[in-house]
């Protein structure tokens, strides 16, 4: 064997993450079960702490990026030491792992950072091959989500684990993510990458015009605000920055919304416009609630923030009043608190003036969803700082050299703003975050991304 052929088996497998990065959303274990976490969370913990973790650490070459990157290098680590910071000053080992249902503890941070490491060593040693192999991964991943969202649009394929009654609900046109926020996360993300291939050559000429088609199929099929404005974000920088990006995606993107309106329409797919409805396009969602509480808890712990379970901690540390009137529970004569522990949404039974007694829970999630004031209740303001600091760098890094990459970091960004961070969507945005990042070296225009 040759030392080229040695060199190129060597460079194949150590590309091999992107690859596997790429199949993460799409790892799911189909199974008759009372917990959808079953389904579509643990299976993905297994992937990432066995798979895409090795891989990981064998692809950094910290030397080498901590001599061209220097400043940026120190800011990830930066940023990962106020995470874990926050451990040793909650001392709370549940940290580590994170909130059931969640798992995106201290250590799956520190998985974010090692992959955007990762991704940043990939570029530097080989930028072509490397962005030839993220643009042809992703739009694959792209195409089975979509997919598979498609087919609960035709009412082909119900929702996997249906009759499961706890965890993180999967709804309908969640497709292979299970809930359709995510999957419309997702598609925001690889939007822009799969409309900036269009205008490249790449190994099969199907692949971008099929990409763009059904990606943005589903991205409307996903019924989700966050997302339908994050990837109209993402358009909208390329129209600024790449106009001809535009053009060539144009037929593709208007056949795709004229696909959508009439599939959706005849299999009445829509989620209505009734704002007594939790299920309405224009519902609140209960987010007032959360914001405030999470503002509240910033300004009560800026530094360190409130540690595990900290949306619920920093509500039950606040009048119930208050917590009614964002939540929209009215007309109150009495109430009695039903929740004990602290590290429970709180739950009161709660008498009105003309109707009977109920039971009302404040909120129905666990997280903010706005992941800035996440972090910033979690961990504490400096975190939130340098997330959205390491965000706006990389997005800026990349615009000029890698728009697609840029615009798809706007994408994440915007959908962070109303959605959560979680692991069936971060690790790939962690991917594109590291080359975005390690971007600014290179003084040429690449064409892949």
């Amino acid at each position: 064997m040759s030392n080229r052929d040695a060199h190129n088996k060597k460079a194949t497998f150590r590309l091999l993450l992107l690859q596997v990065l790429a199949f993460l959303p799409l790892v799911i274990r189909p199974d008759i079960t009372v917990n959808f976490d079953d389904i579509y969370l643990l299976p993905k913990l297994w992937w990432l702490y066995l798979v895409i973790f090795p891989l990981t650490a064998i692809n950094i070459n910290f030397p080498v990026l901590y001599r061209s990157y220097k400043n940026r290098i120190l800011l990830l680590l930066i940023f990962l030491v106020s995470i874990i910071t926050s451990v040793f000053y909650h001392s709370n080992l549940e940290m580590l792992l994170g909130i059931t249902g969640r798992s995106d503890g201290v250590l799956m941070h520190i998985l974010y950072v090692l992959i955007a490491l990762a991704t940043m060593s990939l570029y530097t040693e080989d930028k072509e091959t490397t962005l030839s192999y993220l643009v042809h991964s992703y739009l694959i991943l792209g195409i089975i989500a979509a997919i598979s969202n498609i087919l609960q649009q035709f009412h082909l394929v119900g929702i996997i684990g249906e009759g499961a009654f706890t965890g993180t609900v999967a709804t309908k046109m969640g497709g292979l993510l299970g809930n359709r926020g995510y999957l419309g996360g997702l598609l925001a993300l690889l939007l822009p990458l799969a409309c900036v291939a269009l205008t490249q050559k790449l190994r099969w000429k199907w692949l971008a015009p099929l990409a763009v088609l059904l990606i943005t199929w589903a991205w409307l099929g996903s019924y989700t605000r966050s997302a339908w404005l994050a990837g109209a974000m993402s358009l909208v920088v390329l129209f600024i920055y790449k106009p001809g990006v535009i053009r060539w995606s144009f037929p593709y993107l208007t056949t795709a919304l004229l696909i959508f309106l009439p599939v959706n329409f005849i299999f009445d797919n829509g989620r209505g416009f009734d704002t007594e409805d939790g299920e309405s396009i224009i519902s609140k969602d209960g987010r007032r609630v959360l914001w405030s509480t999470a503002l509240y808890g910033i300004q009560q712990k800026p530094l360190f923030g409130w540690g595990d379970n900290a949306l619920a901690r920093a509500m039950n540390s606040r009048a119930p009043q208050d917590l009614f009137r964002e939540h929209g529970t009215k007309d109150i004569v009495q109430y009695r608190k039903t929740s004990v522990e602290a590290i429970d949404i709180p739950q009161y039974i709660v008498w009105h003036t003309k109707t009977k007694p109920e039971i009302v829970t404040v909120a129905d999630t666990n997280k903010v969803h706005n992941e800035y004031l996440e972090y910033a209740l979690n961990y504490g303001v400096l975190s939130a700082v340098l997330f959205f600091a390491l965000l706006v760098l990389g997005i800026f890094s990349s615009l000029k050299p890698l728009p697609g990459l840029s615009a798809a970091l706007v994408a994440y960004a915007v959908y962070l703003l109303t959605w959560p961070d979680v692991i069936r969507i971060a690790p790939i945005a962690w991917s594109i975050l590291g080359i975005a990042l390690a971007a600014r070296q290179d003084k040429t225009r690449h064409t892949d991304s």
